[in-house]
């Protein structure tokens, strides 16, 4: 156990605010040059091509129906780089000719790798470049999220270390620009959980807008945003539980305060969603159909003996409009995937689909040995706060999404 004296020379960074912003954006800087240096030399992966071309034809002509199955914001964050570099758009009308899959891989591959025609300029080793630098925007979110949710809950010092641990950690450094939605999911998921716990400490009409927006962002980059729902909704029990025999307000009056806000969170975050597809039910403009209909397409899925209950309930939100037709389509493309599942490849041994150790192994071998150390660590440290809620912001977060990776038939990534 350090001395009085050790401890004091330890914390006394957070009497120093000029050197801890002077590291903070050292580390920061360091982060966003390592991703940056290796946006020109990572080939590209399998996805990145066809986002790319989604993001700038939905600039280009509103056509949500190209790559449905991912909400349009993360991909439009990369178009809306590549407009501004003024690089020439995909050739073609809009809306597009045909939505179907391997059209779109078809059309962006014609577009990336084409030497001829109005696309010349769209070369990949430009292309691709640019796109990725607008999506590190998505990982320094992450990294100045964490650091200010870290400050505001242990102080100075241990924000720096959030930030350093952030910063030279390689799973982080290799997916930091990727053009794919997995960083964007991890920043605006993050955001929201950090949102929430300002609201819970300020109940204020900003910060309560603020986490609804948040909410709504994490909805708008992946359809696995939705665990964002049963994250907030979980934290907000924790947060009556330790309210419950605080302050002078009644059990039902609190009650009824979390509810609300947590609904108003929600219908919020709905409203940044339909914001993403323009306010517009219709996936394409101008009339335009999908290649498959949302009804065959569903048809289609159930046909794959898929037991999904999620998929029993689009009919009612295409129904009554109660979300925009492109992503009720991405919804059922994710479920058509996902149940009953593929085959999975792991440790020497094929299953016909997916099994629940899958990601828990995923994450103890793509994590480094230093990374898994101090997360055990922290675990331990965290059971000398036993009615403290703090580390519930870190930990129910974790839980949802790994739970959901572990029921689901779908082993990859």
């Amino acid at each position: 156990m350090p001395s009085e004296l050790e401890f004091a020379a330890l914390t006394r960074i957070t009497t120093l605010p000029t050197v801890i912003w002077l590291l903070a954006a050292a580390l920061t800087g360091a982060f966003l040059w390592q991703m940056l240096a290796a946006t020109n030399r990572e080939v590209i992966t399998n996805d990145e091509g066809f986002h790319t071309y989604a993001g700038y034809r939905y600039w280009q002509c509103a056509d949500f129906g190209v790559n449905p199955e991912h909400p349009p914001l993360a991909k439009m964050v990369a178009g809306l780089v590549l407009q501004i570099a003024k690089i020439p758009a995909p050739s073609g009308p809009c809306p597009v000719v045909s939505t179907a899959k391997g059209s779109g891989y078809a059309d962006s591959a014609e577009w990336l790798y084409s030497s001829t025609g109005p696309s010349t300029g769209a070369k990949i080793d430009r292309v691709i470049p640019l796109a990725r630098r607008g999506m590190a925007t998505f990982a320094l979110l992450l990294a100045l999220t964490a650091f200010f949710f870290t400050r505001r809950m242990f102080g100075d010092l241990s924000a720096l270390v959030s930030l350093a641990l952030i910063a030279f950690e390689p799973t982080l450094v290799a997916h930091g620009s990727l053009v794919t939605t997995d960083m964007a999911l991890s920043a605006t998921s993050f955001l929201a959980v950090a949102s929430f716990f300002l609201f819970h400490r300020r109940r204020t009409p900003p910060m309560l807008l603020l986490a609804g927006l948040c909410c709504g962002l994490a909805l708008s980059v992946k359809h696995s945003g939705v665990l964002i729902i049963a994250t907030l909704l979980l934290l907000a029990f924790a947060e009556l539980v330790f309210d419950w025999n605080r302050g002078e307000q009644s059990r039902t009056s609190k009650v009824l305060k979390e509810a609300a806000a947590v609904l108003f969170i929600l219908f919020f975050g709905f409203g940044v969603l339909w914001a993403t597809y323009h306010f517009r039910y219709a996936a394409r403009p101008d009339g335009a159909q999908m290649a498959m209909s949302l009804s065959d397409f569903m048809a289609d899925t159930r046909a794959k003996e898929n037991h999904s209950v999620i998929l029993k309930t689009i009919p009612f939100f295409a129904h009554h409009h109660i979300l925009p037709e492109a992503y009720l389509y991405g919804f059922v493309d994710v479920l058509s995937i996902s149940d009953p599942g593929q085959s999975a490849f792991l440790f020497g041994h094929l299953y016909p689909h997916g099994v629940p150790q899958y990601f828990l192994c995923v994450i103890l071998i793509k994590t480094t040995l230093g990374m898994i150390g101090l997360a055990l660590l922290s675990l331990l440290a965290s059971r000398k706060h036993s009615f403290d809620i703090r580390p519930l912001y870190f930990l129910v977060p974790s839980l949802v999404w790994l739970l959901a990776g572990m029921v689901s038939t779908l082993n990859i990534g």
